[in-house]
């Protein structure tokens, strides 16, 4: 109970607090004056990625579905998806 605030469970107080966490990356990463995309140096490219690889559980397996999507879509990556708990039992090439 301590940590949820007056939210009735720790879900519905990550549902209000996403527009202002969305507002806080998106405010990291763009200059609002030039209308620029700031991403950090990166150790490799990002236009030769061939394939993604996400792990995640809960919801956040669930949003990665959806990256899964726009990302096959939009960008033309192959995406998998797994589960965080069965992934390390896998012999992944």
């Amino acid at each position: 109970m301590i940590g949820k605030g007056n939210y009735r469970h720790f879900m519905l107080k990550e549902i209000f607090k996403q527009p202002a966490v969305i507002g806080d990356t998106l405010n990291a990463l763009i200059n609002p004056a030039t209308r620029a995309v700031h991403l950090r140096e990166l150790s490799f490219a990002l236009g030769e990625i061939e394939r993604v690889t996400m792990i995640a559980c809960g919801t956040a397996y669930h949003a990665c579905k959806v990256a899964k999507y726009w990302l096959e879509r939009i960008a033309r990556i192959a995406v998998e998806v797994d589960i965080a708990s069965e992934f390390r039992y896998r012999a992944t090439p």
